[in-house]
């Protein structure tokens, strides 16, 4: 493959960076840092064309190249413009800035259109360049009479769009501007989506403000302040018109210690602002000689590496038609494609014999393991089973390790919650879960009163009292509470003795001798002050006991079964829910 060529023409100077080419079938990778093979400053100026041909033949530069030309008369339109093909948006991007059109007379203009981010309403920044035909055919001549294939031709912004997108990819809604700074000129770019959305071309550089007499401020303070009011001048324009914030500033050029503008500026603007004077994205391993000199220049070198590295610009100015740009093969090109070829189809034949091997014996391993997954497959599941029994054994132990660790102040949760409920307060249940440092802790209860006001109080109480302990703390959830009335059961319908005394169940002996039946005690369970109380009951003497029974045979029906539960409570009942979180 040919080498590649980045030229800058900048006002007196003619600067050419060449990459190195890669022979053979295979190209370089995108993304691959590029090897400067050559780099040259020619000086040239536009009314000697000869001197730069001259000097160009005898540095023997050859090849395709990319040219970005300054101070062309040129113009940059930002349009928006509904959704369509490109080719449908460039003429309608002609049509809207007024463009006569292409071509090679004289007056016509050399365009194209860049695509930027979609806007509001589902319409497209596109951003317009057209630059005199006439002026572009005169600025690349020398290069094409000295053998050059010039195969695009753009202005500085569009190089510099080029430059961003290839430091820092194309980041949609971000807007980066880019300061070229050189000896007689100085750019501004301002790029967003990639499209440019502003491009101007100052007639001032580093070199002329030294050129001031005496009197002026020449130093370099001046110089920096005046770059930045300019660049400050430009973010309000795009704030104002486009909506646009700056955050970033890269700078290049030519200028003597690039890096001391980035302080000033960063203090001027507040903006992150980078230098472009690094080797990155640059292979110096391999520098032509003077290699120092091309590193201290290295700032000097990105606007035409970015048109050698990138190949082919987006937009092309070159002139469609008159143009004399050489585009032929010459016999040893030809030779190096015939040779490739063959190359190409010897290297085919062999990877294909390399790949059917490779995948004849990836066939064989994929069997070989197959077989011995699935003699493994059931032990794998054995000692899964395994793990996850030791894993479950030791979750538990270490539960019932906390929580005995915890136990003494559990209990003292315990025993401030009996000592604060008050008698018409009863617990009645108390959940313990464990948490991220601490343990969740669920008092449910109810409150019993005559009406729900008093209800309420004894609950307040209650909650106040609680609340207030050192060992609860706060309540980590608000209380839930529900309120209900107990309602007193019908009398039942009067019955006459006889019908009581007919319809009562007889009664057998637990035993033959009712002397020697065995009446064991009876345990009651009571909650009184908030605590439970176990009160043992004696068995009634046998002659009691067999009044107790003619007694409740001798009642109404219904009357013994109801005699045996408890009564039931008539009146407020105020359920409630407390939820605390008790730390470890």
């Amino acid at each position: 493959m040919a080498n590649r060529i980045g030229i800058e023409l900048v006002p007196s100077l003619c600067r050419v960076v060449v990459l190195e080419g890669r022979a053979g079938l295979f190209r370089r990778r995108s993304g691959r840092p590029g090897r400067i093979k050559a780099f040259h400053e020619v000086p040239y100026h536009a009314s000697s064309p000869g001197q730069l041909e001259g000097e160009l033949r005898r540095l023997g530069v050859r090849g395709p190249a990319g040219v970005a030309i300054w101070g062309l008369r040129g113009v940059h339109h930002v349009l928006s413009l509904p959704p369509a093909d490109p080719s449908d948006l460039e003429a309608m991007a002609r049509r809207e800035a007024g463009s006569p059109g292409t071509g090679g007379d004289s007056g016509l203009m050399a365009d194209g259109i860049m695509l930027g981010d979609a806007v509001d309403g589902g319409r497209r920044q596109v951003t317009y360049v057209s630059v005199p035909a006439d002026e572009v055919r005169a600025s690349i001549g020398p290069l094409t009479e000295a053998g050059i294939d010039v195969d695009g031709v753009v202005t500085p912004a569009l190089a510099h769009a080029l430059l961003a997108r290839q430091r820092l990819g194309v980041l949609s809604g971000t807007t980066v501007a880019i300061l070229a700074i050189n000896g007689r000129v100085t750019g501004l770019t301002v790029v967003r989506g990639g499209a440019v959305l502003f491009a101007r071309e100052l007639p001032w550089g580093h070199e002329t403000e030294r050129a001031i007499p005496e009197g002026a401020s020449a130093d370099a303070g001046g110089f920096i302040a005046r770059v930045a009011s300019e660049l400050r001048r430009s973010v309000v324009y795009l704030k104002q018109h486009h909506q646009a914030d700056v955050s970033q500033v890269l700078v290049c050029g030519d200028m003597p210690d690039l890096r001391a503008l980035t302080g000033p500026l960063m203090h001027e603007l507040n903006l992150d602002v980078e230098t472009l004077d690094s080797p990155d994205g640059l292979d110096i391993t391999q520098l032509p000689e003077p290699a120092d000199a091309l590193r201290s220049r290295l700032g000097a070198v990105r606007t035409a590496w970015a048109l050698a590295a990138g190949g082919a610009p987006t937009v092309n100015l070159l002139p469609r038609e008159g143009t004399t740009v050489r585009r032929r093969l010459t016999t040893e090109r030809q030779t190096h494609l015939w040779r490739a070829a063959i190359a190409g189809v010897v290297i085919a034949v062999l990877a294909w014999g390399v790949v059917e091997l490779l995948t004849r014996n990836t066939r064989d391993r994929t069997d070989s393991l197959r077989r011995q997954i699935a003699t493994l497959e059931p032990e794998v599941q054995r000692l899964d089973e395994v793990r996850l029994a030791r894993a479950t054994n030791a979750a538990r132990a270490a539960a019932l390790e906390a929580f005995a660790s915890e136990g003494p102040r559990l209990a003292r949760v315990l025993e401030a919650l009996g000592r604060a409920a008050p008698p018409e307060v009863a617990i009645t249940s108390l959940k313990v879960s464990p948490g991220v440092g601490a343990w969740n802790v669920s008092v449910t209860g109810q409150a019993l009163a005559p009406t729900p006001a008093e209800a309420q109080a004894a609950f307040n109480r209650f909650a106040k009292a609680v609340n207030g302990d050192e060992y609860l703390g706060d309540p980590s959830q608000a209380p839930e509470i529900k309120v209900h009335i107990e309602e007193p059961e019908p009398e039942p319908e009067p019955v006459s003795r006889e019908a009581a005394v007919a319809e009562a169940p007889r009664l057998e002996p637990a035993y033959q001798d009712r002397r020697t039946a065995v009446q064991r005690p009876r345990e009651q369970w009571m909650a009184r002050d908030g605590r439970l109380y176990r009160i043992v009951v004696p068995p009634l003497p046998p002659e009691e006991l067999d009044e107790s029974r003619r007694q409740r045979a001798g009642a109404r029906p219904g009357t013994a079964e109801r005699a045996s539960q408890p009564p039931k409570y008539v009146g407020a009942v105020l359920d409630f829910t407390l939820k605390y979180e008790v730390r470890k």
